[in-house]
């Protein structure tokens, strides 16, 4: 029987690539889009989409035709957020 690898490292690996793009890149990215939703092509860092919320920032990478695999996305908060559970 052949040996079968968990798809675990495969995941392990973008989210390490992902949050090493955020390090590096989210400063100068949170300073030119401040409190936006910003999208980011995967293999280049190219800002595909900008906008107030997720929503608006889905549409505009649909226009684009641009996969889901193919993006990051995320909230660029200048402020830390404190949220009541």
């Amino acid at each position: 029987m052949p040996l079968r690898t968990s798809p675990l490292p495969k995941v392990q690996l973008a989210r390490d690539e992902e949050r090493a793009f955020w390090r590096a890149q989210g400063a100068v990215l949170r300073e030119r889009y401040p409190d936006q939703v910003v999208a980011v092509r995967r293999n280049s860092g190219e800002v595909l989409a900008v906008g107030v919320d997720l929503s608006a920032v889905a549409r505009e990478i649909k226009l684009r035709g641009a996969r889901p695999s193919e993006i990051w996305v995320r909230k660029l908060y200048t402020q830390p957020q404190r949220y009541i559970l």
